[in-house]
């Protein structure tokens, strides 16, 4: 048994550190290869041939194309971008892990903050175009973007709807929310 400190919502450090991505030459595994939606050991080679070529890149992550060409996910956390008030997302047909985090945001996005969220396929220029972006998942929680193959998004860091979804999402995690508590386990 280990404990876990979280960095969620207000003071975490994720939100003053710039966190800049690219978008991989290395494509996300198509499901015709190995099934991307398996949270699988073999699917982590993937990540880390584009976790490699970022860091000697000296960015901070890195953001796959599907086969098509579409934007997929991070390594190892899904992506959502913010456009015009609207939170879009890659469908589960984009090469990506249906990941619980994604799932929740999905439903309390809409249902309790009241932005529409949009899940559909992004291209790489939309992406560049975002007015805000992060990535979401177990282990990077809900992480702000600043840029994207030097192209910075947004006016300002983090965004104001990538900040009030990052702190409700806190919320729900911690058992603050009161309509949510049955999504958690006490261990």
């Amino acid at each position: 048994v280990w404990t876990f400190e979280t960095v969620l919502g207000k003071g975490n450090p994720r939100f003053s550190e710039e966190r800049k991505f690219m978008i991989s030459t290395w494509r996300r595994i198509a499901s015709d290869a190995l099934p991307p939606q398996a949270k699988a050991w073999a699917n982590y080679g993937n990540s880390a041939l584009a976790m490699r070529e970022a860091e000697r890149l000296r960015y901070d992550g890195a953001i796959f194309l599907d086969n098509r060409g579409f934007v997929s996910e991070g390594t190892g956390a899904c992506i959502m971008t913010v456009r015009n008030g609207k939170v879009i997302t890659p469908p589960v047909t984009a090469s990506i892990l249906e990941s619980v985090t994604r799932e929740t945001l999905l439903k309390t996005i809409p249902e309790d903050l009241g932005i529409p969220v949009e899940v559909r396929d992004i291209t790489r220029v939309e992406l560049y175009a975002s007015d805000e972006a992060f990535l979401c998942g177990t282990g990077w929680e809900i992480t702000p973007i600043t840029g994207i193959d030097d192209l910075p998004l947004g006016k300002e860091y983090p965004g104001v709807t990538t900040k009030r979804i990052a702190e409700y999402y806190a919320d729900v995690v911690a058992g603050k929310v009161e309509k949510r508590k049955e999504w958690l386990t006490s261990v």
